[in-house]
């Protein structure tokens, strides 16, 4: 893609107009995901030469002009993928995902773009599956580093198996540039510590506001776990790392509930996800639709 200054620009936010712009019809958005995954001038499958490349007909794959028959699926193994709604309208969704401070619901989804309830629904899991796949590469701390954490609960969570509603702790992790929302399905804080040893460098110091806390996760005797993180409770829950902490956390439940009464266990990874993504960049300044549409990372299993 070629530069333009409104790529530039210190936004937080991308406006409508900015957006059409940048992306005027379907063909700009897929040529912006072929130039993303392969550069400027992919490399031809077949003979390895770097080759000028056309889109073939109205299908979604690229031909080169040096092999006939050689083909570049940008869409492939993307949230983009085997999905018959209009590039444009996956663009449009995801700039709504990114400006939003309180979530997008699919039913917003489905009436903004003129797309059935269940496509909605679909589309709003893979956004949320894409920004996901983004960010899962962040670790907190470092050897040494202490890494603050706060546990809490969120209500009006639904077990798919129980049907009934019911609340779901949370941990949310964090050091001096980042953090972490951690879910804890059914309250077994036994998983509490495989995601910890998923996001956590080893080495770093886990400083729980209350010794409660630090029990339910260290209780089930693990050593390795044990010598791999160093703990202790904080002096003062009052400290201004744990209450930024558990500002983040309200401005979480504020984000699902104002558009979801309940939602379901197994879904709340994915929005946690999403307010992750957006909050994370609304802080540091930078634009979150361009980071959006910055990378393409492969997701298994998208619905």
């Amino acid at each position: 893609m070629p530069h333009n200054p409104v790529l530039a620009r210190n936004l937080t936010g991308l406006s409508i107009t900015e957006f059409l712009h940048l992306f005027p019809d379907s063909d700009a958005c897929l040529r912006h995901i072929l130039h993303v995954k392969y550069g400027d001038q992919p490399a031809c499958p077949r003979c390895g030469k770097s080759s000028r490349w056309h889109r073939v007909g109205k299908t979604q794959s690229f031909a080169p002009s040096c092999c006939f028959g050689a083909r570049i699926h940008p869409l492939t193994n993307t949230l983009f993928a085997k999905t018959g709604i209009p590039l444009h309208k996956w663009f449009y969704a995801i700039l709504h995902f990114c400006n939003t401070g309180t979530g997008v619901g699919a039913v917003f989804i489905s009436r903004h773009l003129g797309i059935s309830h269940a496509a909605a629904v679909r589309m709003a899991d893979r956004i949320r599956a894409h920004f996901r796949r983004i960010d899962s590469q962040i670790r907190l701390g470092g050897v040494g580093e202490r890494v603050y954490i706060v546990e809490t609960t969120m209500k009006n969570v639904i077990d798919p198996v129980v049907g009934s509603r019911h609340s779901m702790r949370l941990l949310i992790a964090g050091d001096a540039r980042d953090f972490c929302i951690l879910a804890i399905p059914k309250g077994d804080f036994r998983s509490a510590r495989a995601l910890l040893e998923e996001r956590v460098h080893p080495g770093s110091v886990l400083v729980f506001r209350d010794a409660a806390t630090s029990r339910k996760v260290f209780s089930y005797r693990n050593p390795l776990f044990t010598k791999t993180f160093p703990r202790e409770v904080g002096p003062d829950p009052y400290d201004s790392a744990f209450m930024e902490l558990s500002v983040t956390l309200i401005r979480l439940k504020l984000f699902v509930i104002s558009n979801h009464v309940w939602i379901m266990s197994r879904n709340i990874n994915q929005y946690i996800s999403s307010f992750e993504f957006v909050y994370r960049r609304n802080k540091t300044g930078r634009i979150t639709f361009l980071d959006a549409i910055g990378s393409f990372p492969s997701i298994d299993r998208a619905r």
